[in-house]
Formats: C-alpha cells, sequence, structure tokens
C-alpha cells in the first residue's frame, strides 16, 4: 500500500540481537544522510539512530508542484557492518525478504480505472542493487466543459548494497526520470558508505 501522502507510516526500530551495545538516537539525519533529500523536497519527519555495528534511517520530504499539487518521497534505511560475519550469514535471507517485498508490493498496486483515476499497468525495473515498480497515474478532468487530463507517477524501490538495505517510495512527481533518478543516486551514494560514515 502506498503511504498516506504527508505522513510517514513507518516508525523506526533498531534490535541489537548481540550483547548490550549503545544506541544514539537523534531526531536529525546526519549530513551524509541529509544530502539523500530529493532536490527541492523539504523534509516532513525524519529519525536516525546508530550503535557502533547497526543503524537506521527514516525521512518523509514533500515538494510542492504547480497548481497545489504536491510530490511525496519516503525514505528508509537499515544498515550493519557488511564485512561481519552476521551480515554474511544473513545478507542471502535480506535479499529473500526484499524478493518477497517486491511481490507484495506488485499485488498491492491497482490496475485499471477506478473514476476518475485510470492506474496504467506496472512497470518493473532490475538494478545491481535491487528493484523498481513503477505506475502512471491518469486523473481525468472533472468539472464544467473540457480540461487536461492530469498525469503523475507512482513508484517504490528495493535495494541491498554494502550492507545496507534500503527502501524508497515516491507518489505524485510529474516525470518518472525525477524519481527513477532519485533512486539510482541513493543507491550509488548508500554504495559507498558504510555503518560507521553514516554519522558524518
Amino acid at each position: 500500500m502506498m503511504r498516506v501522502p504527508g505522513r510517514s507510516k513507518r516508525c523506526l526500530v533498531l534490535v541489537v540481537v548481540l550483547g548490550s551495545l549503545p544506541v544514539v538516537a537523534q531526531s536529525k539525519l546526519p549530513p551524509t544522510l541529509a544530502a539523500l533529500v530529493p532536490a527541492g523536497a523539504q523534509v516532513t519527519s525524519q529519525s536516525f539512530a546508530k550503535a557502533p555495528t547497526l543503524a537506521a534511517a527514516d525521512f518523509a520530504a514533500e515538494k510542492k508542484l504547480p497548481a497545489n499539487h504536491t510530490a511525496y518521497f519516503n525514505f528508509h534505511i537499515s544498515a550493519q557492518d557488511a564485512a561481519s560475519p552476521l551480515w554474511k550469514m544473513r545478507e542471502p535471507i535480506y535479499r529473500q525478504e526484499m524478493a518477497d517485498k517486491v511481490a507484495a508490493k506488485r499485488n498491492s498496486f491497482k490496475a485499471g480505472t477506478v473514476t476518475p483515476i485510470t492506474y496504467d499497468p506496472l512497470n518493473e525495473t532490475s538494478y545491481g542493487w535491487g528493484r523498481g515498480i513503477t505506475q502512471r497515474v491518469v486523473h481525468h478532468y472533472v468539472g464544467a466543459g473540457t480540461g487536461p487530463d492530469y498525469v503523475d507517477y507512482h513508484a517504490v524501490y528495493y535495494g541491498v548494497t554494502n550492507g545496507i538495505i534500503f527502501e524508497l517510495s515516491v507518489e505524485g512527481v510529474i516525470n518518472l526520470d525525477e524519481a527513477d533518478q532519485w533512486a539510482k543516486n541513493v543507491a550509488a551514494k548508500l554504495s559507498n558508505l558504510n555503518v560507521s560514515s553514516l554519522n558524518h
């Protein structure tokens, strides 16, 4: 299910299963992650928590568009030390969980027309880091006379790179390239980060 515009349904949970490690939680993202907010978007909620070998972060952001339209962005990561035996043991499990989430999301997207909106068939794209699902949405003109339809896009992306599991969702962008490019930029930047560098 796509998120409700303007609200983040995800709450941050960081579970430490090995020993009693100190967890540092803060309300603001560190600069490294704040740089991943889409250009022109304003953060509406954010959280970050970090232990020596684990980290998690979330943010929701909005971008105001012409004619009182808004695009919504959601970002979530959980990170572990990619060199640790625990990550190496569990990485195949995380990748299977990602595949399961893709399948569940695929089934949750609408297709067809629910007046006055038409949801086009889904498009799926495989990347070296994961998978993306996108959909074109047509909001048919309603009112007296005639007017243009309004077209926007929904998208979700799931990835695993360098010990970091990430989930992105986008709703309401008028150019699908904006969503795709954001996902590619996030994946590229995360591939060069690790747990220790996330806090900078």
